[in-house]
C-alpha cells in the first residue's frame, strides 16, 4: 500500500514539475515580436530595433536599438554580417516609466551582453555606466555569420523606485 501511494505521489510531483517548467519556458519570451522587439507591459521594460542592418561602408554594418530597463531583458535573435563586433552606446540616461528624464546615481552600472543562441557560456559583455554619451566597447572577433545572437541587457545596481535606464545604441559588425 505504501509503495503504491509513494509511486502515485512521486508521479504526481513529476508531472507537476514538468508542467511548471514548460509554462515558465513558454512565458520567457512572450513579449518578443516577430522583429525581435521586446515589450513587457507589466514592468514597462522594452527593447526595440530601430532598423534592419544598415551598411556603413564596405567593411561595416550596424543594427541600431533602443531600450528601457529596470532589471533586465533579452532581445530577439539576429545575425552578424562579419566576424568582429562592437557595441556603441550613443546615449543612456535615467528616466521614469513615461520616458521623462530624471536624475540618478552617476556611475550606475549596466551591461550589454551579446550572446550566441543555444550555446552555453557564450558571453560577450560590454560594461557601461549611466549616464552614457558616445561610448564604444569592442567585443573582438570570433563571431559567426551563420549563428544567431541576442542582446541581453542587465542593470548591475539597484535603482530607486520608479527609475529606469533608457539607452540608444548599435551593434556594429566588421
Amino acid at each position: 500500500m505504501f509503495k503504491r501511494f509513494a509511486f502515485s505521489f512521486f508521479s504526481f510531483c513529476l508531472v507537476a514539475i514538468l508542467s511548471m517548467s514548460s509554462v515558465f519556458a513558454s512565458n520567457e519570451n512572450q513579449y518578443i515580436d516577430a522583429k525581435g522587439n521586446y515589450y513587457n507591459p507589466i514592468t514597462k521594460e522594452s527593447f526595440t530595433w530601430k532598423n534592419d542592418s544598415v551598411t556603413l561602408d564596405s567593411a561595416r554594418t550596424a543594427k541600431s536599438f533602443t531600450f528601457t530597463i529596470r532589471n533586465s531583458l533579452t532581445s530577439g535573435y539576429f545575425r552578424l554580417s562579419r566576424s568582429n563586433a562592437k557595441i556603441i552606446m550613443t546615449t543612456a540616461y535615467f528616466c521614469n516609466y513615461l520616458g521623462d528624464m530624471r536624475s540618478g546615481n552617476s556611475g550606475h552600472r549596466y551591461t550589454i551582453d551579446l550572446q550566441r543562441k543555444a550555446t552555453l557560456f557564450s558571453s560577450n559583455p560590454a560594461h557601461f555606466t549611466c549616464p552614457t554619451t558616445n561610448v564604444t566597447k569592442n567585443l573582438g572577433g570570433g563571431f559567426s555569420k551563420t549563428d544567431q545572437y541576442s542582446i541581453y541587457i542587465t542593470n548591475n545596481d539597484s535603482l530607486s523606485p520608479g527609475l529606469y535606464i533608457h539607452g540608444e545604441g548599435k551593434v556594429v559588425a566588421w
